[in-house]
């Protein structure tokens, strides 16, 4: 399992100096800040795998809430003006709930996963990027003009990612889920990863400066 899991992290570490290498293509736009998400992840992902192994759990919950906003913060751009309000009335919910579970201790943010701000979380931005791709589609552009754009690869990503790990994260307590099943679950989270970074991977390498705006 462990060597399932290293593979895991090199792609994500992969996937972090890929988007450095072909920063020119997509530093005139709104992804040119992608490189510090990719960064964020990649530092918590190798030091909670070989230095901080236990009780780390605060740290992926941090991660969580910065994800979320980071992501709104990259589509807005991108959305128009009512979608644009849908994202702003997003932000509100899912940072008031934030903010409310760790007040009121709905559940310890230091010591257990928020279930609850990950399943919201994975739902709004799935939401958001149909959103998107909707609006892509409905632009006339031309199929080279999507497929070699850097933005519909980190889309993709994303979604299939989102898509995989939305029902995962409904858990609320990992160690419950006892021996085959629970060791499955973390193949099967793995593999999302796995694709989720690779796509990421494809789409920094395939995509054309031309076409990402």
């Amino acid at each position: 399992m462990r060597t399932f899991i290293n593979i895991g992290v090199s792609l994500e570490v992969l996937t972090f100096l890929i988007s450095l290498i072909t920063l020119t293509k997509y530093r005139h736009s709104n992804l040119r800040y992608l490189p510090i998400y990719f960064g964020v992840i990649t530092c918590l992902e190798l030091y909670c795998g070989f230095f901080y192994r236990v009780n780390n759990v605060w740290l992926f919950n941090i991660l969580s809430v910065f994800e979320f906003n980071f992501l709104a913060y990259i589509f807005w751009k991108y959305f128009n003006r009512f979608n644009r309000r849908l994202l702003l009335v997003f932000l509100v919910v899912f940072n008031s709930v934030t903010i409310g579970n760790y007040i009121f201790k709905v559940q310890d943010f230091l010591v257990e996963p928020i279930s609850q701000t990950y399943v919201m979380s994975s739902f709004m931005l799935i939401i958001m990027i149909i959103l998107l791709f909707n609006q892509i589609l409905r632009s006339n552009v031309r199929f080279e003009e999507i497929h070699r754009n850097i933005l519909f690869w980190i889309c993709m990503g994303f979604l299939i990612y989102l898509g995989i790990a939305l029902p995962m994260q409904a858990i609320t307590n990992w160690d419950q889920s006892i021996g085959e099943f629970r060791i499955n679950l973390i193949y099967f989270h793995a593999s999302a990863v796995y694709l989720k970074n690779i796509l990421f991977i494809f789409g920094f390498i395939w995509g054309k400066k031309t076409f990402t705006y």
